[in-house]
């Protein structure tokens, strides 16, 4: 499940997660499925009802109409990113939204907290480039004191690793992606339209 933050995008979430009916599917309004035979033979064994009476039922909000739970969830932390690749940016960036616009880290924080109530395991940090929002320490930080939540990660383009790889470990950050593109340098500046950046 993807979700690129901004505030605009904020009540109607809250709204779903909060407000989500027991026999909703998913965020689509898809309607329930009817039980499947597998199911309903669970039902009918005595061994069968008791591991359904005893199951951790998981998120109608998070569970599509296909049955699949969805436990993992990406949080775009900012639109900015330090490099300009050609399939990503053009080379004079984009138009990005007002500051007022995009969600606090507080904000973050409760929206992940709602989230890992619903059962959500894992979250990984996306952007733009998440290393270069100053306050992605912080929010890992927090992050991590979320009870339930498994697997903190990061998808970064290894630019300010170096710099920040010790604090976020500390923090709590247990996976990263590093996004290269090529191991050849030259390349590299022609992709990402930048030079000296390589790693």
């Amino acid at each position: 499940m993807a979700v690129a933050w901004g505030r605009r995008g904020g009540p109607a979430l809250l709204r779903g997660v909060l407000g989500a009916a027991s026999g909703r599917a998913c965020s689509s309004g898809a309607p329930v499925r009817a039980p499947s035979a597998a199911a309903q033979e669970l039902q009918s064994s005595e061994r069968g009802r008791f591991l359904l009476q005893h199951a951790v039922p998981f998120s109608a909000f998070l569970t599509d109409s296909f049955g699949r739970q969805h436990n993992y969830l990406r949080i775009s932390l900012t639109e900015k990113c330090n490099l300009r690749c050609q399939y990503c940016m053009p080379e004079e960036g984009v138009q990005l939204t007002p500051k007022s616009e995009l969600l606090t880290a507080q904000e973050i924080i409760t929206l992940a907290r709602l989230f890992v109530k619903e059962g959500v395991e894992k979250i990984r940090l996306t952007g733009g480039e998440p290393l270069i929002r100053p306050d992605v320490v912080d929010i890992v930080g927090q992050l991590y004191k979320l009870e339930g939540l498994k697997t903190i990660a990061v998808t970064t383009n290894g630019i300010n690793l170096t710099r920040l790889l010790p604090g976020l470990k500390e923090a709590g950050l247990n996976a990263i992606n590093i996004s290269l593109d090529t191991l050849v340098p030259a390349k590299f500046e022609f992709i990402v339209r930048r030079k000296g950046f390589f790693i």
